[in-house]
């Protein structure tokens, strides 16, 4: 009974050490959904304890982006200008198609491992065809799918690998032009030959710190004869308008240029 006591302590007492050695050395990510509208930001929290806070390392978010939203390739061009955002993002986008013509896309957000780094992402979401059953449609975002680590000192490398017990036998290659992630056999020479190809898949905390569920108004296509007939009476009504109007002008402007010539007459 007694060493049947012992053990259940011994088991009780390492259990929540564990658990708390895990918690620190997994790196935390936070993500927020800000704004209202069609415009809004996503906001990430990237925090890292021990062994990668203060290491000289990187660190990629890989985040997917369903069809229904958009990116501004030449805000995040500014924002990387101005240094408020270091990300590979597509180097075109269609911001006219709408989602039925639009198809899922990544981004991933890089950074330092800093104790604490916050990121900011504008998105847009893109207008949907008209229905007669919906005023809204549902979009839902999802969390990163993944983090990757890379270390240029090898022996900072080693010890992340070993502390966060990181598989040392896979590598992954990330393609800035496309952009994607892809997973490699460390053992492959030309793959390790590659400088694109140091990153280590890490696991992360996730901490969705709001909903990342949008509601966008969406417009009714039975109203679509109504609207048509309104704009055709209204463009013509103000064309008649535009039409008397400017005619009007010229006959006030002649009668002004009598009068003068009438008053210049009787001056002399």
């Amino acid at each position: 009974m007694r060493e049947s006591l012992l053990i259940a302590y011994f088991v009780l007492t390492i259990m929540p050490s564990q658990q708390q050695k895990d918690l620190l050395t997994t790196p935390i990510v936070g993500i927020e959904l800000r704004d209202g509208g069609y415009h809004r930001d996503l906001i990430y929290t990237v925090q890292f304890d021990y062994p990668l806070a203060g290491k000289n390392c990187e660190y990629i978010l890989q985040q997917s982006l369903p069809a229904s939203v958009y990116i501004s390739v030449d805000q995040l061009d500014d924002l990387v200008r101005k240094k408020k955002l270091d990300a590979i993002y597509p180097g075109y986008v269609d911001i006219e198609k709408p989602t039925e013509e639009s198809s899922d896309f990544e981004i991933f957000i890089k950074g330092s491992t800093k104790v604490s780094d916050t990121v900011t992402l504008p998105i847009h979401f893109r207008y949907h065809a008209p229905n007669d059953e919906n005023s809204f449609i549902p979009v839902d975002l999802i969390a990163p799918a993944a983090m990757y680590i890379k270390c240029p000192i090898p022996e900072e490398q080693d010890l992340v690998e070993r502390k966060l017990e990181i598989e040392s036998n896979t590598i992954y290659c990330l393609d800035e032009s496309v952009p994607a992630i892809r997973e490699y056999i460390k053992r492959d020479i030309n793959v390790r030959s590659s400088g694109v190809c140091n990153w280590k898949l890490v696991n992360i905390a996730l901490q969705i710190k709001s909903s990342l569920h949008a509601e966008i108004p969406i417009g009714n296509v039975s109203a679509h004869p109504t609207v048509l007939y309104l704009t055709i009476i209204i463009s013509w009504a103000v064309s008649l308008w535009t039409i008397f109007r400017t005619r009007h002008i010229p006959i006030l402007i002649n009668e002004k240029l009598d009068e003068q010539r009438l008053l210049q007459r009787k001056i002399k």
